[in-house]
């Protein structure tokens, strides 16, 4: 079989005759040649397209990443700025709280106190009106006290100017 791949082999011919000819070893006609010269244009034209192709993808893998990262690092931005805020606000609204929570136990400090005050003053004066319900209930004792003797008497007067013998006797029945 003939070898397709290399050049055919040329016999040198001896510079003296002008008239000799370089032919071909081979067998080769010129219809093979030429299509052995298009398989290896083909081939080149192929492999040239490859590499191409190849660099075409690799540009446009290579913007793609780029682009991919802009928009990582862009989306990375967003999400870390928008975590910054909520933490400023978490801060913000603990600082908050806490304040809120210091003034509402300090509010049940002075109700607490002032409901001990208002428990002291309570019992104060209970002790006071209890005091005074004592006095008062001697002094209505005391003038019910003279009021009936009042009452005896001036009885005891009425009785001796309607009957002036029977005195003795009535002071008797009422006592």
């Amino acid at each position: 079989m003939a070898n397709r791949r290399g050049r055919p082999k040329k016999i040198l011919v001896d510079d003296k005759a002008e008239e000799d000819f370089d032919f071909a070893l081979s067998q080769e006609s010129e219809e093979q040649r030429t299509s052995a010269l298009l398989e290896a244009v083909q081939k080149q034209y192929t492999a040239d397209l490859e590499k191409k192709r190849a660099r075409r993808e690799k540009a446009f893998l290579d913007r793609a990443e780029k682009e991919l990262n802009k928009e990582t690092a862009e989306t990375a931005k967003i999400v870390q700025d928008a975590m910054n805020e909520l933490e400023e606000l978490y801060s913000k609204f603990l600082l908050d709280y806490a304040a809120k929570e210091d003034k509402i136990r300090k509010l049940w400090s002075y109700i607490q106190k002032e409901e001990e005050n208002l428990i002291n003053l309570l019992e104060k004066r209970a002790k006071e009106d209890q005091e005074v319900v004592q006095k008062a209930s001697v002094g209505q004792l005391s003038g019910l006290s003279k009021i009936r003797i009042a009452c005896n008497a001036s009885q005891m007067a009425i009785d001796r100017f309607r009957n002036p013998g029977q005195e003795t006797l009535n002071r008797k029945n009422r006592s």
